[in-house]
């Protein structure tokens, strides 16, 4: 018999498929099998998810040999709901394919699938080893099924050293494509400008707005104003913007800045020289075509600050890399759009899954309600994932905290999860801050 806690380069896995696929993934690439059988019914969420599994499963473990029974011909389709059907497609379907394989070692994971297909598979099939993944739980679960000696069966652990296998993070974009026909990433253009100083800044950006500090509140207004309220505005379509500093500052409600916002202007041009203000006038980036440098830092301060940001808080609490993935689109058809929904974070850790909504500010003529909206639609093209909408300083205090509560007490009733601190945000990942990064 295989040895629960390692791989086995001979190893046939079975698994049962629904329409929940990411535990077949996690407990696959913690077994690199040499042959997988997935066990599909006719029902078509858990035959597309197979199907999506297969295309990762090619990407991932290009060695493996992957074996579809219900695509072989001839083979007779079943429902799974109904145990003597069941029974009749693991005797009549399943148990011939496999004495293809009767010098492997065969194991069955029964995550997957109905309660009638389990059984079936149990009762007419002996295995070498049953494997189970717990919901929520990052483990996998090893057991024997072995007459006890009145002949009756029963569950027994395969070995006190090996009753469980602790599962490796898998790749977000991987989750994603999981449950999405097509699915891409966007690039930011600010990776030109060196990580520490991206992030310092926005750290630096993140606490002057929370304490409200009076340049860096006109600045964002001002850019508001610019670049997303009037962006239509012909007379700032141009490459730059200049701005008579006194009228400027009183469409932010901070006419006595001009002195807060120099040093600011200072930090900001240490990444790209877009900004310049005398006496008499500030000039800023426009709504145009724009340098490369310029155009990437236009976008970084209009949000891609706070995304990045959250980002670095989650590296910092020790998720690793590869299963945190930002920008991530998904849908049925790359050829369009509007079945694509965005993901500003995608979180894979511990076998859960999180899909954060990141707004700097509340959108200009948005209803808030719609913000929650947007995020519900995230919910079924991530698969069982975690919402949370991380807002900014700005939208933050852009709510009283009459309208704050009510918007939170909503997203509740929604099941997200909505933070607006670096401290709120790591505990709806149950994280913790990584030792001397605690905010």
């Amino acid at each position: 018999m295989a040895d629960a806690g390692l791989t086995c380069q001979s190893l046939v896995y079975v698994c049962l498929m629904s329409d929940y696929s990411l535990p077949n993934l996690e407990a696959i690439m913690v077994r690199q099998p040499s042959d997988v059988v997935l066990i599909v019914t006719n029902y078509l969420p858990a035959r597309d998810a197979a199907d999506r599994l297969a295309e990762v499963l090619k990407n991932r473990l290009p060695m493996l040999t992957l074996h579809r029974p219900d695509q072989q011909l001839g083979a007779e389709a079943f429902s799974g709901d109904n145990p003597i059907e069941a029974q009749h497609w693991v005797d009549h379907v399943l148990a011939p394919f496999l004495e293809h394989f009767q010098s492997q070692p065969c194991w069955l994971n029964m995550t997957g699938g109905t309660k009638a297909l389990s059984l079936a598979m149990l009762v007419r099939l002996r295995w070498d080893g049953i494997d189970y993944k717990p919901a929520g739980k990052n483990e996998l679960l090893h057991f024997n099924l072995r007459p006890d000696g009145n002949a009756l069966a029963q569950l027994n652990d395969v070995g006190s050293h090996a009753a469980r296998t602790p599962l490796s993070d898998i790749d977000a974009t991987d989750v994603a494509r999981l449950y999405n026909h097509s699915v891409n990433t966007s690039e930011s253009k600010a990776k030109m400008f060196a990580e520490p100083e991206r992030y310092t800044l926005a750290e630096a950006i993140f606490s002057g707005l929370s304490e409200q500090d009076t340049g860096l509140e006109a600045l964002f207004a001002l850019f508001n104003h610019v670049w997303s309220e009037q962006r239509d505005d012909i007379a700032l379509k141009v490459p730059k913007v200049a701005l008579s500093i006194s009228e400027a500052l009183s469409k932010t409600g901070h006419p006595q800045a001009i002195t807060d916002i120099q040093a600011w202007l200072e930090r900001f041009n240490a990444l790209a020289d877009a900004f310049h203000l005398d006496h008499q006038t500030l000039t800023l980036p426009g709504n145009t075509k724009l340098p490369a440098n310029i155009q990437a830092l236009k976008r970084w301060l209009e949000s891609e600050w706070l995304e990045q940001l959250v980002y670095h808080w989650v590296r910092q609490a020790r998720v690793p890399e590869r299963g945190i993935a930002l920008n991530v689109y998904g849908g049925e058809d790359p050829r369009n759009s509007s079945t694509h929904r965005e993901a500003d974070l995608l979180i894979q850790h511990l076998s859960r899954t999180y899909v954060i909504e990141i707004k700097a500010a509340i959108p200009p003529d948005s209803n808030i309600r719609a913000i929650q909206t947007q995020l519900a639609s995230l919910q079924d093209h991530f698969g069982r994932a975690q919402l949370i909408l991380f807002v900014g300083p700005v939208f933050r205090h852009q709510l009283s905290e009459e309208k704050w509560q009510a918007f939170v007490d909503r997203a509740t009733a929604g099941n997200s999860r909505v933070c607006s601190t670096r401290d709120e945000l790591l505990a709806a990942l149950n994280l913790e801050p990584s030792q001397g990064n605690a905010a």
